[in-house]
């Protein structure tokens, strides 16, 4: 079956969305069905070689909205590649607030098994699954990472700038929040490749993050 475009993107954040379109030029609105909504746009390269791409974000956070998704756009675009982008939380001690984070495997952990230890506390034995991401991106984005000449300042400062706002509405902190901005404001985000972690919770819990990096000590 041909490919009707060459790129999907799925956002799970209006946030996200809105990044993604404010960062990629000449998004339109496009209503196939009357039930959601999908934004299309063609970028050039810098060979000058043209990409179709469509964005679309889902309509509630988590894995299952993900796959329905997803299903929608193999159904509706039969894209080349599709990617899932959006913002996460670190598990390594490297990757610091603003750094890119790309994809190599993805670690489903939410299969698992309700059990009761040897102490009589309730616990969940993970049985994770892993699914290998595209190697052609991950190349692809390696090479982009690795050449100045692709280093857009534009799109590195309205990425800061928003991530200020963000802060700025969220943060509740004033005494620390002009050093955190100013943080922000003076990083320079390093780009990370390796494993992700992926499943149906927000986890800001050390213990359950633990957990996590034991099924894999590599996980970012």
């Amino acid at each position: 079956m041909p490919n009707l475009i060459d790129i999907g993107i799925i956002a799970a954040l209006r946030e996200e969305l809105d990044m993604i379109r404010q960062l990629i030029p000449g998004f339109e609105e496009v209503d196939l069905d009357g039930t959601k909504t999908w934004y299309k746009t063609t970028i050039e390269s810098h060979n000058k070689k043209k990409y179709t791409v469509v964005a679309a974000r889902q309509t509630k956070m988590g894995p299952m909205d993900a796959a329905a998704l997803a299903n929608d756009f193999f159904m509706h675009w039969q894209p080349a590649y599709l990617i899932v982008t959006g913002i996460a939380g670190a598990l390594s001690d490297d990757v610091n607030l603003g750094d890119v984070i790309v994809s190599q495997q993805v670690i489903h952990y939410d299969l698992g098994k309700a059990a009761v230890d040897d102490d009589g506390k309730s616990v969940i034995r993970y049985r994770p699954e892993g699914y290998p991401c595209s190697m052609t991106l991950i190349r692809q984005t390696e090479a982009v990472a690795d050449s100045e000449r692709y280093v857009l300042k534009e799109t590195a400062l309205a990425g800061v700038e928003a991530v200020i706002e963000l802060i700025k509405k969220q943060y509740g902190d004033e005494d620390e929040l002009p050093g955190l901005l100013d943080q922000v404001a003076r990083h320079q985000a390093a780009v990370h490749f390796g494993p992700l972690a992926s499943g149906s919770l927000v986890v800001s819990d050390p213990a359950k993050k633990k957990q996590l990096l034991a099924l894999h000590g590599k996980v970012l």
